[in-house]
């Protein structure tokens, strides 16, 4: 019998796909916050978070981490948090995160050499 642990992470959104790409990718706080409870309620343990705006792009709008956070916490469910700012050069993107502090921040600052923001990635 194998009793190795292991820890589900899920990644619901991606900071650059988008729903022209593929329509059912979760972009509201809603439907953000229902696909980690559905994460969670298939065993995942974290949850790794990006917003959006109402275009579908990318944010660090303090009041959508709060929105999905709310969400997700009123339907009863405690996976871990782990909102992201995608290591954007948003300079105040970090501040003010208190209220929603999730149990795994994450920014990646300098963790990589920026890509081209024309929408897609081309690697690294």
């Amino acid at each position: 019998m194998n009793n190795d642990k292991i820890i589900l992470s899920v990644a619901t959104t991606g900071s650059w796909p988008s729903k022209l790409q593929n329509p059912g990718l979760p972009v509201t706080p809603e439907e953000i916050a229902q696909a980690a409870v559905e994460s969670w309620r298939e065993g995942a343990a974290v949850v790794h978070v990006h917003v959006r705006d109402e275009a579908g792009k990318m944010t660090c709008d303090l009041s959508r981490f709060q929105r999905v956070k709310q969400l997700i916490r009123a339907q009863g469910c405690d996976i871990l948090i782990n909102f992201t700012t995608s290591g954007a050069n948003w300079p105040k993107a970090t501040l003010n995160w208190w209220p929603v502090w999730p149990a795994l921040p994450a920014s990646a600052v300098g963790s990589r050499p920026p890509l081209p923001r024309q929408g897609r990635c081309l690697g690294w």
